[in-house]
């Protein structure tokens, strides 16, 4: 769980109604690990799966690092395909900070990021590499870029006042809370949970007054904004193809939202499709089946079915429990999503949960979950061709979690069963810390 808007008591309150819905049963158990280790400094960052059951892993250091490095060990981006029992078959280097993986109906595989993209043949042999025209268009009007960043540097200052004010007033709350507290007494007077209660509340105003709104709301200078306009808008958390587009997911131009791109095969002719995503974390996934786009859209709890023009289809998912079969838990989920051969929808959050939907939004149960650490994170997502086997990236681990069939229908319960027996476990832990932090606060 993680999201920086969610805070205190009512994070951990929007966790236990998370997770207080009972398990189902599964329908896929963790059967094998596949370690994905970088020779050139990096770590494994996402996979796809090409269209004869091989698995591709993007290794490098972080996407969100910055497009312009990777760290002190950091030396090449690469690409590495294993067959599915985790085999390594191929490996080679890209010539650029590659952030996102995709795999082509033609068993391509296509790479994406730091406003490039590239195509290479099963083998690892580049077929075709370019700049993807809307950056190269962006970064070719420079009065545009320095008016948007007047612009956007206008706004931050209005939301700055806004939030001075809104800070001074907590801060104001705070003293007269502090005050009322200590009253005439002195530290020996006051109880247990009267001193809990004032150093929380000391610390939250030292948090407050620490606060310094030049240097902690980002940049006003214009040319730093223009930089990091640039450095959102070239940043690809997504890739995708069919038979005759291609799909790139990069930051909006303007704003904070991810939009979509489509281009041809040859990458020319830009159209976008999809505009003002919401994700968390900096995460958006999505995926072509046909002429049809799959979108992960973790803040609204759903998966956004579309056209390839953008038009929207359908929408389906909704806010649960974590152990529901027909929505998602967490702060932001689902994070990815991919589609199987049989032309299922397979979903997966940052908990490790992987559910499957029909690709008109039907609920087709929980198929497994993984155990993982860290909050949101990219946890993409791939289906073997006759969807026996999942697999799941896990960017901590720097692995690939497969998962298989459960061999009967009583290991499904008893997986089931087992799921939402740490799920109690967690909400009644979870629940005692709300309860004590309750008891202070009623003091």
């Amino acid at each position: 769980m993680c999201c920086a808007r969610l805070g205190g008591v009512a994070a951990v309150l929007f966790f236990v109604a998370s997770v207080a819905a009972a398990a189902p049963r599964v329908t896929h158990k963790q059967v094998l690990d596949i370690k994905v280790a970088g020779k050139q400094g990096g770590t494994l960052q996402s996979i796809a799966r090409t269209t004869d059951g091989k698995l591709v892993a993007l290794i490098w250091q972080d996407r969100h690092g910055g497009v312009r490095g990777g760290g002190s060990n950091f030396k090449a981006v690469e690409i590495v395909v294993y067959d599915d029992k985790g085999s390594e078959l191929k490996r080679w280097t890209v010539d650029f900070l590659g952030q996102a993986v995709g795999a082509g109906p033609d068993g391509s595989i296509l790479v994406g990021g730091s406003g490039k993209i590239a195509r290479f043949d099963a083998g690892g042999k580049l077929v075709r590499k370019a700049d993807l025209p809307h950056i190269a268009e962006l970064l070719g009007d420079k009065d545009k870029l320095r008016k948007k960043a007047e612009a956007q540097i206008a706004s931050q200052k209005e939301s700055i006042k806004q939030t001075k004010d809104a800070y001074a007033a907590q801060i104001k709350t705070f003293k007269s809370q502090i005050e009322k507290l200590k009253g005439d007494k002195e530290n020996s007077e006051l109880t247990a949970a009267d001193k809990r209660k004032l150093a929380r509340l000391e610390q939250q105003l030292k948090v407050y007054e620490s606060i310094n709104f030049e240097e902690d709301f980002g940049p006003t200078n214009v040319d730093t904004v223009v930089e990091q306009l640039l450095q959102r808008a070239a940043t690809i958390s997504g890739v995708s193809a069919n038979d005759k587009d291609v799909f790139v997911v990069c930051g909006e131009q303007e704003g904070y939202g991810f939009a979509v791109w489509r281009t041809d095969h040859k990458f020319e002719n830009p159209t976008k499709v999809l505009s003002q995503l919401g994700g968390c974390c900096g995460q958006m996934d999505v995926q072509a089946n046909g002429d049809e786009l799959f979108v992960a859209e973790n803040t609204k709890h759903r998966v956004g079915h579309y056209d390839r023009d953008g038009k929207t289809l359908n929408t389906f998912g909704k806010k649960s429990g974590l152990f529901s079969s027909d929505g998602f838990g967490g702060c932001c989920n689902p994070m990815n999503v991919c589609i199987s051969q049989q032309g299922e929808v397979f979903t997966a959050e940052s908990e490790g949960i992987v559910r499957r939907f029909s690709t008109d939004g039907k609920s087709l149960g929980l198929v497994g979950r993984v155990t993982l650490t860290g909050g949101c994170k990219n946890v993409a997502i791939a289906v073997s061709p006759k969807a026996d086997k999942i697999f799941f990236c896990d960017l901590p681990g720097s692995r690939i979690i497969v998962l298989g069939p459960v061999a009967n229908e009583a290991e499904a319960e008893a997986l089931g069963k087992d799921a939402d027996a740490k799920a109690k476990a967690q909400e009644a832990a979870i629940r005692a810390a709300v309860d004590d932090e309750d008891a202070d606060t009623d003091k």
